[in-house]
């Protein structure tokens, strides 16, 4: 839970304290880093899903669930190390980050932060499709640009001494 107090003061007299408690499940606080960084978040008590924010297809959440990696789970849980890389989750490819909780209890666990595959390539792609035509309709301006202002600032005072110096040749 999260505990705020401030002391209430009346007419500079001390009244006492007003304390506000809010209740944070585990879920509360998947939900809350899910939404903040806009990715998938797991907290796992060994090799199980204890709280996260994936959706099973069923509609409820994949609580109970096992990660089904035993080469993730030796890394993180076993030598104590961060494991970046992919992982398969509910037959989805996710890029993924399992990260080692550091308690003083035996029991080990593991924090995961993942976005799956997909949605980087269907980002990527938007990105791309956005961002190209816009480069390319910039750099055709900024060359249009270019040559008019090429044209009136030295090839047309250019013109103007050559046509001004044949002038001069001919007389």
């Amino acid at each position: 839970s999260v505990v705020s107090f401030c002391e209430v003061e009346i007419e500079d007299y001390f009244s006492g304290y007003c304390v506000l408690e809010e209740n944070l499940t585990l879920d509360h606080i998947v939900d809350y880093l899910h939404e903040m960084f806009g990715c998938e978040v797991t907290i796992f008590i060994k090799d199980m899903r204890f709280a996260t924010s994936i959706v099973k297809e069923d509609g409820n959440r994949a609580v109970g669930t096992l990660l089904n990696n035993d080469a993730i789970y030796n890394q993180v849980c076993n030598e104590k190390q961060i494991y970046h890389g992919k992982n398969k989750i509910q037959g989805q490819d996710y890029l993924t980050v399992y990260i080692p909780i550091d308690t003083p209890e035996p029991t080990a666990g593991m924090f995961f932060v993942g976005l799956p595959i997909k949605v980087i390539r269907d980002t990527r792609q938007l990105i791309l499709a956005v961002l190209v035509p816009i480069v390319i309709i910039c750099t055709v301006a900024l060359c249009l640009i270019s040559l008019i202002i090429l044209h009136f600032l030295i090839f047309k005072p250019l013109r103007l001494v050559n046509n001004a110096v044949h002038n001069l040749a001919d007389n």
